[in-house]
């Protein structure tokens, strides 16, 4: 799934064409993909968004696998990103160095990519972008999307615990102790706080007959985390962007604010 297509040699976003050219076009097959340059098709329903859709499936093609999330994500941020930023260009699927980016904003020099990832990735890929757009001088700000793995809520006792990925902690340092989700309607920001289990005291003997003791502790859970949330979801927020460097990575990440209804 994708929002934007190749028409004539222009790269055209889905929202800027007459939906009946656009259908007279797809049957006429003359939409492209501008990544892989394979066909692609003009859907509109009921249901679903207007998007463009690969005829024949491409595992190759970052576009083709896309989720219905991942295209309400890219149309919210951009959405949201002008609200609040003074921003000197917005595209979304940024074709940079045979990468694509979700969607790309400039604000005067500065260069921003917004990642928004829906499916489980490894730290090192997440990783590998980053670095990658890095060298371009490119801010890049990934936001996670829950329901494919990411925000998995424990079942337990504890309420806000969640199964972290080896991804959510990677992002969570490199973030200062931030980690962005949005449910495509709004953004939130969380911070990730110990979780510890019990560990019950016992006593044994051991085959010489000495008496030997343990547990009764504290354990700190490697795969697990309690949420410190840093929003309040039911009131409206702004999402400013804001630039940084860690380390050599150029990351950008978004200043917080709750502004109350009146």
């Amino acid at each position: 799934m994708g929002l934007t297509a190749l028409l004539e040699n222009e790269v055209v976003l889905v929202s800027s064409i007459d939906e009946g050219d656009l259908r007279k076009a797809s049957r006429g097959n003359n939409l492209s993909c501008h990544f892989c340059l394979e066909r692609i098709v003009y859907k509109h329903g009921q249901i679903k968004i207007p998007h463009f859709a690969h005829y024949t499936r491409n595992p190759d093609c970052d576009l083709s696998n896309e989720t219905l999330e991942h295209l309400s994500g890219k149309l919210f941020m951009m959405k949201i990103l002008p609200k609040y930023n003074t921003l000197t260009a917005l595209t979304v699927e940024k074709i940079h160095d045979r990468r694509i980016y979700d969607v790309y904003a400039e604000m005067g020099s500065a260069k921003i990519a917004v990642e928004l990832q829906h499916t489980v990735v490894s730290s090192e890929s997440i990783e590998e972008k980053i670095n990658h757009a890095s060298q371009s001088s490119i801010h890049v700000l990934y936001v996670l999307i829950p329901g494919k793995g990411y925000l998995n809520y424990e079942t337990s006792r504890v309420e806000g615990r969640i199964i972290v990925k080896e991804s959510e902690l990677y992002l969570h340092r490199t973030y200062f102790g931030r980690v962005y989700y949005t449910n495509t309607q709004s953004i939130q920001s969380a911070h990730f706080l110990p979780a510890t289990t019990y560990v019950e005291g016992r006593e044994w003997y051991d085959s010489s007959g000495n008496q030997n003791s343990g547990g009764g502790y504290e354990k700190n859970l490697k795969s697990r985390r309690n949420l410190q949330w840093f929003y309040v979801f039911k009131h409206p927020e702004t999402h400013r962007l804001r630039l940084t460097m860690n380390g050599d990575v150029r990351i950008a990440t978004l200043s917080e604010g709750v502004f109350w209804k009146k």
